[in-house]
């Protein structure tokens, strides 16, 4: 199934964050490894030290098998060509193993899609599925990024598209057998670079469902997790 630009307005917009409300729930708390989430300025602020991934879960709970996030997000001037902001997509806790996408998009310009599976830990390295290099897009301003998780009906694949500003630059599909019936959870992401401190801000962000979407797990995992970058 091909995704294309129009596929961006259908379906239910089940969540919307501008993060103006500092109780809309997403984490707020400072970790070991120096890695901060804070709202503030009317933005959400994920604050990295060395080459680290950072998770913050989105404060919304239903799992959809057709889950479009959106965020509008921007890397500073001053990071590493290698700093990553991005969203991610999860499928429930309570399976065996673990199934997660990320879509990363890089201040360089690159980005890429990745799939890790298990909880996260040190232990689970991520695959890349696809990558490539965007010459339009500046992620130093507020870039729009978008990425849809779309399993099929059977279960037995997920689609997995990624935009930037509307303009899909890749598309692809698991193998058979790795997407979750439960449906998909999302979160933000930002990878960090060696002895260097980054702040990421996103202006806003949004859940769309075009597929079943019911109350699940999304709960019981960390709101908010920072992993060394393999």
């Amino acid at each position: 199934m091909q995704h294309n630009p129009s596929d961006l307005d259908q379906g239910t917009l089940v969540f919307s964050d501008d993060f103006t409300r500092q109780s809309s729930g997403w984490p707020q708390q400072s970790l070991e490894s120096g890695t901060n989430f804070e709202y503030g300025n009317g933005s959400y602020l994920i604050h990295t030290i060395g080459s680290l991934k950072a998770f913050a879960r989105a404060p919304y709970f239903a799992a959809s098998s057709h889950l479009q996030i959106t965020a509008v997000a921007t890397i500073p001037p001053d990071a590493s060509p290698s700093a990553a902001i991005g969203v991610s997509c999860r499928g429930p806790a309570t399976t065996a193993r673990q199934i997660r996408y990320e879509f990363d998009l890089h201040r360089d310009g690159r980005w890429k899609i990745e799939r890790r599976l298990g909880e996260l830990s040190t232990l689970t390295r991520p695959v890349v599925l696809m990558q490539g290099q965007s010459e339009s897009v500046q992620p130093t301003l507020p870039t729009t990024i978008t990425a849809i998780c779309d399993t099929t009906t059977d279960g037995s694949s997920v689609r997995l598209a990624l935009y930037f500003n509307r303009i899909l630059v890749g598309e692809t599909a698991s193998e058979a057998g790795s997407a979750p019936l439960g449906g998909w959870y999302a979160s933000l992401t930002a990878d960090g670079y060696r002895n260097a401190e980054t702040t990421f801000t996103v202006n806003q962000f949004d859940l769309r469902s075009r597929g079943d979407y019911v109350k699940g797990d999304g709960g019981t995992t960390p709101s908010q997790t920072a992993l060394p970058l393999q």
